[in-house]
This record gives structure tokens, sequence and C-alpha cells, in this order.
């Protein structure tokens, strides 16, 4: 086999792998939800204030809100930059707001918007 062919199938291989870490983390995250959706909505909800140092982190999600003065992290922001360090895509959250109130629905892959400024944070 040629170096090049063996590269492309130790990526192939990675990407695999990859893909299987992400999806036992979306089923692990599920399997914690269906037990206690309420619990795990308000702990995605809970926003620490940080400080510039940790906002400067090149992998940790860090958000800026309106609200607060200064930085906050979630847990998510946290889990994400560990996703993003090892290479793996981003867990999104999903909610619905029919009742008014957030209710998580389930874990997903993120789907990054096209425009940053859409972001609302």
């Amino acid at each position: 086999m040629a170096e090049a062919e063996r590269q492309e199938a130790d990526l192939e291989v990675e990407d695999a792998t990859k893909q299987q870490i992400f999806d036992a983390v979306i089923a692990y995250f599920e399997s914690v939800r269906q037990r206690d959706p309420a619990a795990v909505s308000a702990l995605l909800n809970v926003r620490i204030p940080c400080n510039r140092e940790l906002a400067n982190h090149p992998t940790c999600e860090i958000g800026v809100s309106k609200a607060f003065v200064g930085y906050r992290l979630g847990v998510l922001g946290l889990i994400n930059g560990l996703m993003r360090t090892m290479g793996l895509p981003e867990v999104a959250a999903q909610f619905d707001y029919v009742s008014g109130l957030p209710e998580l629905t389930c874990f997903s892959k993120y789907k990054h918007q096209q425009n940053p400024e859409s972001a609302g944070i």
C-alpha cells in the first residue's frame, strides 16, 4: 500500500472513531436527559462569572451577555471546548419554548450559523 493510501485509510479510521465517540457522548447525554430533563435543563442554564484569562482560552466557549457585566461560563461551553480539543463536533442542546419556558428536548450535533451576528450573544 502506498504512503498516500495508508494516510487516507488512517484518516477514514480516525473519522469513524471520532464519529463513534461523538455518538457515544450524545447517547450518554440523552440517557441522562431522559431520566430528569428538568435537572439537566436547569444545569445547562447556569452561567458562572469568569475572568478574561478563561475567556481568552483557545477552545473553551465563554459567553457575554447584555444582562450581565463580564464573561460567563456554562457547562455546555466547557464540554464543547473539550470536544473541539479532541477534534470532535460540538454538542447542541435543543430547547422547546412552546410552554413559554425552555424545555430541553434533545442533544444533537451543533450546526454553525452562517452569520455569527445572528447568534445573539
